[in-house]
């Protein structure tokens, strides 16, 4: 199977196209600078795609149609960061920047896949959302809001094709803490905020546990997902995927508290 995978450089990108080369498939990685070499894998056919630059996309994805022979049967939209700070204090710029890689990227790489496969030729979308897609906590309001917006639109999608009655599958994977290099971004991003002109004295907090090596026990590794990926492309369904433990509590959460005590429990979160 002919598999393009957005994000490869770390984390959940990166296990999950090593895990797929081990199985057999075709895979194409995407990764955002123009450094192909950078912590390449064996197997893997690599593509230039800047998630926030629609030329880049077009591009990016011609390269892969060409390294697949003129066929991709599934995409795995992986590609992401999350900008942390309070709603108050990140600027607009820090805000389009998240909603461009997130979901505008997102967005067009699904419609060059759906353009491709047509209705009929099957195919297969899975996006990795997060925990935050459902369940907002203090100090991610940007990228909880690019998550929220990006199942929202996968949301109607899936119902668009269903009415159709289109052989394209979508999955979405939920996952909520992975070992990955996912803080470093953050923290990067959270360096730019002018802490001191905010309200908020826990920033401190905040920049130590992005800082920190440390992770709790409800954080799996990326290898530990890439095998539910493995999985959905194995069953080819649409599917919504839970990941860790917390994410199926937050769920609970969100069917059985009352609004307020949902407030609540999220500004209790981990900044």
């Amino acid at each position: 199977m002919n598999i393009l995978i957005t994000g490869v450089n770390s984390g959940i990108g990166h296990a999950t196209a090593k895990l797929l080369v081990a199985k057999g498939h075709n895979v194409i990685g995407s990764v955002r600078g123009s450094s192909l070499e950078e912590k390449g894998i064996d197997g893997v056919g690599y593509v230039v795609m800047d998630m926030t630059k629609p030329t880049s996309i077009e591009k990016g994805w011609g390269k892969a149609l060409e390294l697949c022979n003129g066929n991709i049967d599934c995409i795995f939209l992986n590609a992401g960061y999350g900008a942390p700070g309070a709603v108050e204090d990140i600027e607009w710029a820090t805000l389009e920047g998240q909603f461009r890689c997130n979901v505008f990227g997102a967005h067009m790489v699904m419609k060059q896949f759906i353009k491709h496969k047509g209705h009929s030729a099957g195919g297969h979308i899975i996006v990795n959302s997060s925990v935050l897609g459902f369940f907002p906590i203090a100090y991610r309001g940007a990228y909880s809001a690019s998550k929220h917006a990006l199942e929202g639109l996968v949301g109607s999608l899936g119902a668009e094709l269903k009415r159709i009655k289109s052989s394209i599958n979508i999955s979405v994977i939920q996952p909520g803490p992975i070992k990955t290099g996912f803080r470093e971004r953050s923290l990067f991003e959270l360096k730019r905020i002018k802490q001191s002109k905010t309200y908020y004295a826990d920033y401190l907090g905040l920049e130590s546990r992005l800082s920190s090596d440390e992770w709790g026990s409800n954080a799996l590794s990326a290898e530990f997902v890439a095998h539910k990926v493995a999985k959905l492309i194995r069953n080819d369904k649409s599917a919504y995927v839970k990941i860790n433990l917390g994410t199926f509590v937050a769920k609970l959460l969100t069917r059985v508290l009352p609004d307020r005590y949902r407030i609540w429990a999220a500004s209790l979160g981990h900044p």
